[in-house]
């Protein structure tokens, strides 16, 4: 939920930002959190299953695991609609990295976001799902440092 966090940032303390890179998110109103509504952390498999209608993909077993790994009492918690933050994107006037999967259902209103950015660098991973981009740091991180490395 870090891309959500980031707009948040350029909304309301855009002074401690000095570049922004966000991966799989947008400003945009997002109410498929609803699925949650229900959900509670110590319901696994409805767990999920609101997950995989979130992200309109399937969580294979590897996810499915790493997920639940976690603190579910807090993703619970974090899984809420989302309301717009897209008044943040004229003042993000920093160097942006954005990034998505081709296959994430998240991939236009990313590519939307990156458009209305003044100085924003936007990558789309063929054949990646939302899960996917967080899955290959192996493409994900060198693409990050050089950005983060070329930014003042």
């Amino acid at each position: 939920m870090g891309g959500w966090i980031g707009f948040g940032m350029a909304q309301y303390a855009i002074e401690r930002v000095n570049s922004f890179v966000i991966g799989a998110a947008h400003p945009y109103p997002d109410y498929s959190w609803e699925n949650f509504k229900h959900v509670t952390a110590y319901d696994h498999d409805s767990f999920i299953v609101a997950l995989e209608k979130v992200l309109e993909e399937q969580i294979s077993g590897e996810v499915r695991r790493i997920v639940l790994d976690n603190n579910l009492e807090a993703l619970v918690a974090a899984a809420r609609n989302r309301p717009s933050l897209e008044s943040a994107l004229p003042k993000m006037k920093n160097p942006s990295l954005l990034f998505v999967g081709e296959e994430d259902s998240r991939h236009k209103a990313v590519y939307n976001c990156a458009t209305q950015l003044d100085d924003a660098k936007f990558v789309s991973f063929p054949s990646l799902t939302h899960v996917d981009c967080f899955l290959r740091s192996d493409l994900v991180s060198p693409l990050v440092a050089d950005f983060l490395n070329a930014s003042p």
